[in-house]
């Protein structure tokens, strides 16, 4: 067998290039990836031999080949700085399409601790598998697996390894954090951003669990799932804007503390399906759909003695604060429903009282003030942007931008002929412009625009417009001499319509999108146009002729 790592060296080329150093076969010895030897390729399969520490350096690049293993039998330490990180990427030109494995944590690494500080470890199927083994992971970002950003599973062999997940960024991954462990020592899952995930953290059949605190659950499909196994709690989290489940707690789940998270703007804040123990206290559920859904499917039981929900603000939950789903009686006593009218708590519970077919959820008594609620303020308005700009900027690209709406998540743009469907999702975008390359001559496309916010239905309406390529630099030169003045003016503003433009009409348009004024031009004329009852702020001006549509935008000051 053979017991040599194989290092080949690609020297620089005449252009002096900086050479990558290619890695396969077993580290037999204690090893030190450098900076100097950075990036380092890793092709045909490599392993960390029992026994043995891979020490990786500040600034490091390493990628691997989309189907090479990287294993550790032994140790690995990957600690970059904040200023210099040591990133585990894809040797791929198309690294979505062409993911690698991810690095494999061994049974024969379970006496060693493995840690991870100031890493980037982004297009793998899983980032980190660890079967059995501890590792620490910092400071980290975790992105783009297709599988799972980190996946800790049950070992063959008895393990007491310890894992730590802590101040990283896990984001856009299949799974976040997956959780399968059996091991007597719980792990610690802290201070993480997890967000825009299908699912943030999954707990499956975990003997111990992770004990989950101050983390940030966002904008993922469901935040938290725990189905069975014995969880050690979930404590001072915040769950936001998860557009299905912020928690969710299922059949089989032994013991499940809840208490002092913050629970806002998601689709269903609690599911509770099949669950006989759990203890949910002094959380704020606010401005959800619905506060606590309620499911007894498998048994149909009275109120389960080991359940206790209680000391909860459940307030200002939009369609419901507790729907019970199951013949189950049930208690939630001593909780805070925004108000001391009888009436008005019962219109936000759907129960027995509103269908023979469901159990009675028992509420009495109740708080009476909301001294131990977070502060919650309503999520604002879903509004839509409005386009103020999408033309041509140079042959092939053109150039999209919109208002600004306060208070969102973040836009959704999408791109498309204008003989294909209407857009069912887009693009995010942080801000509000989009450049847009690779469009054919002679060929209409639609630009459309919407808003994500923080509660359902998430989505704002599409704003759309359409943009006819021309054939011809002259026909773009013709649009971007369009000229407008004074700009800013008093309301009171000229056009001038450049010689060799085709007809059409101006339609000038405020911020909400209803249109003001509108007048027909023919090439080589001039436009007057008298706003001066038009409140101070920022119009968009939309010249349309034929299929082809510019903007330009005026100030009255």
């Amino acid at each position: 067998m053979k017991r040599a790592l194989t290092l080949l060296l690609l020297f620089s080329s005449i252009m002096m290039a900086s050479a990558a150093t290619i890695v396969s076969g077993i580290i037999a010895s204690n090893t030190t990836w450098t900076l100097a030897n950075s990036p380092y390729i890793v092709k045909g399969g490599l392993s960390v031999d029992s026994g043995i520490t891979l020490t990786i350096q500040p600034g490091v690049v390493v990628k691997v080949d989309s189907t090479t293993p990287f294993y550790i039998d032994g140790k690995l330490i990957a600690e970059g700085t904040i200023t210099d990180s040591i990133t585990f990427t894809s040797n791929s030109v198309n690294p979505p399409l062409n993911p690698w494995p991810g690095l494999s944590f061994r049974i024969k690494a379970r006496n060693d601790t493995s840690r991870f500080k100031y890493c980037k470890i982004e297009y793998a199927a899983t980032g980190i598998y660890n079967a059995g083994t501890s590792t620490l992971v910092y400071n980290s970002v975790i992105r783009y697996c297709s599988n799972a950003a980190i996946y800790l599973t049950t070992p063959s062999l008895p393990t007491n390894c310890y894992n730590v997940v802590n101040k990283c960024l896990i984001t856009e991954n299949e799974k976040g954090v997956w959780d399968s462990q059996n091991t007597p020592i719980p792990g610690l899952l802290s201070e993480n951003d997890i967000s825009y995930n299908v699912l943030g953290y999954f707990a499956q059949s975990s003997n111990n669990g992770m004990v989950t605190t101050n983390n940030n659950f966002f904008y993922n499909g469901t935040g938290v799932s725990l189905q069975g196994g014995n969880v050690r709690g979930l404590r001072f989290n915040n769950f936001k804007g998860n557009s299905s489940m912020a928690l969710a707690v299922v059949a089989g789940t032994i013991y499940t503390p809840v208490s002092n998270n913050l629970f806002i703007y998601n689709d269903i804040a609690l599911w509770l399906s099949d669950v006989m123990t759990a203890s949910v206290t002094n959380n704020t559920i606010a401005y959800n759909n619905y506060g606590i859904y309620h499911n007894q499917n498998s048994f149909n039981l009275p109120n389960p003695s080991s359940m206790v929900i209680s000391n909860n603000c459940l307030t200002n939950n939009v369609i419901y604060n507790f729907r019970e789903n199951s013949t189950v009686d049930f208690q939630a006593t001593s909780n805070w429903w925004g108000d001391t009218a009888i009436a008005h708590i019962d219109s936000f519970i759907r129960d027995h009282n509103d269908s023979v077919a469901l159990g009675t959820i028992s509420y009495q008594p109740i708080l009476t003030s909301a001294s131990g609620c977070q502060a919650v303020t309503p999520p604002p308005s879903c509004m839509a942007p409005v386009l103020t700009e999408w033309k041509i900027t140079s042959p092939g690209q053109a150039t999209g931008k919109w208002t600004a709406v306060s208070g969102i998540r973040e836009y959704e743009y999408n791109v498309r002929t204008i003989t294909s469907p209407k857009p069912s999702g887009g693009i995010p975008a942080n801000n509000t412009q989009a450049i847009i390359s690779g469009l054919a001559a002679d060929t209409t496309y639609v630009l459309c625009v919407r808003s994500r916010c923080w509660q359902q239905p998430f989505f704002s309406e599409w704003a759309c417009d359409t943009l006819t390529v021309p054939s011809s630099i002259a026909a773009m030169q013709h649009a971007s001499q369009l000229r407008i003045y004074p700009n800013p003016n008093n309301g009171v503003f000229a056009i001038d319509i450049p010689a060799g433009m085709q007809a059409g009409e101006a339609v000038v348009i405020d911020v909400n999108g209803r249109i003001l004024q509108r007048k027909t031009y023919i090439a080589g004329t001039t436009l007057q146009f008298d706003m001066k009852d038009a409140a101070k702020g920022v119009y968009v001006v939309r010249f349309t002729t034929g299929t082809t549509t510019s903007h330009a935008t005026l100030v009255v000051n």
